[in-house]
């Protein structure tokens, strides 16, 4: 498993041990665990949206000012890796499979 795919590994098993928590009926009759869960992973979707951000900036800048193709290459991967984990935690909060 290379590093790009260690922290979609990490949201996945969150993924997995939340639906196990929603499937359990003390936590799934309780309306305010379900509240902080969603609270939690939507502020997880705007943090990992602010790096996103952040890093298309970064991209342009190491070509178009430090023409460093080798650094954006590793940024852009990285990017990836920021909006594959924002893509699960919506599908999660929309209730689709992931």
């Amino acid at each position: 498993m290379t590093w790009q795919n260690e922290p979609a590994r990490w949201i996945i098993m969150l993924l997995e041990r939340s639906r196990s928590a929603l499937s359990t009926p003390g936590f799934r009759n309780s309306q305010g665990n379900i509240r902080r869960l969603e609270t939690w992973c939507a502020k997880l979707v705007a943090d990992h949206e602010t790096v996103i951000r952040c890093l298309r900036d970064d991209l342009e800048a190491c070509m178009d000012t430090y023409h460093d193709a080798g650094s954006n290459d590793f940024l852009l991967r990285l990017m990836e890796t920021h909006e594959k984990m924002a893509w699960m935690l919506r599908a999660f909060l929309q209730g689709e499979s992931v």
